[in-house]
């Protein structure tokens, strides 16, 4: 299948101790099992007082440092080279900003998402908003430019993602998802945590979006991930 570019991260994994995700790391950019480097406290306009605090306690940094990250974003943003609210347009814009400002982090992954084709025009349809003041999320900036996978990186596996109208999205993996996709459709996952191949994705995407399930009810699709190198 082809894919295109939905976003770069740059996440920190967590040790997990949910459900049967006991002392595990998993490979997502979903937030809410890993930290993202860029996220409310990136920006002057979404950072508030508590996310300054919990950014400086969680980075090891001080507030000067987060007014200068706020103002290299504010002009990448201009750019198209960050797009709100965490995903970076390039290896090389992620790379940079992971120099500049954490340097002193260890255990920092580059990931890149990427969605198949006919994900990636179902995404664009369906945050077609008609609502100027809703604004146009920043993941669908980067998917509309059909930027083929890169041949570089090294892929990690599969995840299913839903998508929140903020453009941060939401893991399989945050429902405990994989006995449940082994017994009813024989998927095999990986040592990253991951599904380890295409087969059968269009069960899993019809199955998260059936809100009977438990899944979010957001719109869910299928994408592939890949390591760069930092």
């Amino acid at each position: 299948m082809k894919y295109y570019l939905l976003g770069y991260y740059l996440i920190q994994f967590k040790k997990l101790n949910v459900g049967s995700l006991i002392d595990r790391e998993i490979y997502t950019c979903s937030t809410c099992l890993n930290t993202s480097l860029m996220c409310n406290f990136a920006r002057s306009w979404t950072c508030s007082k508590e996310d300054m605090i919990s950014a400086c306690q969680s980075f090891t940094i001080n507030s000067q440092t987060i007014k200068e990250i706020q103002n290299w974003t504010d002009l990448k943003d201009i750019e198209g080279q960050t797009q709100y609210i965490e995903a970076f347009s390039s290896t090389e814009t992620a790379r940079e900003y992971k120099n500049i400002f954490f340097a002193h982090l260890n255990k920092i992954h580059l990931l890149g998402v990427y969605l198949p084709e006919s994900e990636s025009k179902k995404l664009i349809e369906d945050f077609n908003s008609d609502n100027p003041q809703c604004g146009e999320i920043g993941i669908r900036k980067i998917i509309k430019r059909e930027e083929a996978e890169s041949e570089l990186g090294k892929i990690v596996g599969f995840d299913l993602i839903g998508v929140e109208r903020s453009g941060n999205f939401h893991s399989f993996q945050c429902h405990d998802l994989e006995a449940e996709f082994k017994k009813k459709f024989k998927v095999e996952f990986n040592d990253f945590g991951l599904i380890k191949n295409e087969e059968h994705w269009e069960k899993l995407v019809e199955y998260a979006n059936d809100e009977k399930n438990g899944c979010e009810p957001v719109p869910w699709y299928f994408a592939k991930l890949k390591e760069f190198e930092l």
